[in-house]
C-alpha cells in the first residue's frame, strides 16, 4: 500500500475532499491515537490558529488533560506529510489493514480502533527525521465545536491539497509551512 502515490493521484484528477460530506461526525469525545481525524476548531484567545486541522492524534495530553496532543498534519509541507503518512501506514500496516477489513460494510469511521503503539514516545523515535515535533499542537477540548473522524482507507484523500488549503487565522498556510521548515532545518 502506498498512500503517497494514492494521495498524488487523487489530488491529480482534481478531486478535493469534502469533510463535510465525505468524513464521519465523530461520536468520540476523546481522539483515539493513532486514528485522523478533522477538527472545526475556534479558541477564545486572538492568536493564530487552524480552524480546520487534519490531525494524526496522539490522545489526551498528559502536560494539559484539557487537550488533546496531536500532529498538525497542514503544518507539514506536502512532500514530507505525504511520505511521513506512508511510512506509518507501512509500520502499522496489518493494525491498519485489520481494522479496514473489520469495518468495510460499517463505514463508521469510529469503530475503528486505535493505535496503541502511537505514542509520543514512539513518533519521536521513528517520526525525528520528519520534523513531526515541530508540527506537535494541542488543541483544547472546549474549543473543538466539531470532530470528524477518517477511515484509515480514506487518509489519503487528506494529506495531500486538501491540508494546504489556507484554513489559518491571524496567519497563513504558507507562513506555518515556511516556519516548520526553518525550525526543521536549524534543527540538523
Amino acid at each position: 500500500m502506498n498512500i503517497k502515490d494514492w494521495s498524488d493521484f487523487y489530488d491529480s484528477q482534481g478531486y478535493l475532499f469534502d469533510y463535510e460530506k465525505q468524513a464521519y461526525d465523530s461520536n468520540n469525545k476523546v481522539l483515539l491515537p493513532g486514528r485522523f481525524y478533522i477538527l472545526i476548531y475556534k479558541p477564545t484567545t486572538k492568536e493564530e490558529f487552524n480552524q480546520r486541522p487534519v490531525i494524526l492524534s496522539l490522545g489526551i495530553s498528559k502536560k494539559d488533560p484539557e487537550s488533546f496532543l496531536c500532529i498538525d498534519l497542514c503544518m507539514i509541507p506536502k512532500k514530507v506529510r505525504q511520505e511521513f503518512i506512508n511510512i506509518y501506514f507501512q509500520l502499522f500496516e496489518k493494525q491498519i489493514n485489520e481494522e479496514i477489513k473489520k469495518c468495510n460494510k460499517l463505514k463508521d469511521a469510529d469503530k475503528q480502533q486505535q493505535i496503541k503503539e502511537m505514542n509520543y514516545k514512539n513518533l519521536m523515535r521513528f517520526g525525528e527525521k520528519f520534523g513531526v515535533k515541530y508540527a506537535l499542537k494541542r488543541y483544547k477540548i472546549k474549543n473543538t465545536k466539531k470532530i470528524y473522524s477518517l477511515l484509515f482507507e480514506d487518509v489519503y484523500k487528506v494529506i495531500g491539497d486538501m491540508c494546504d488549503i489556507n484554513m489559518y487565522v491571524n496567519t497563513d498556510i504558507k507562513s506555518v509551512q515556511m516556519e516548520f521548515i526553518q525550525k526543521m532545518m536549524k534543527s540538523k
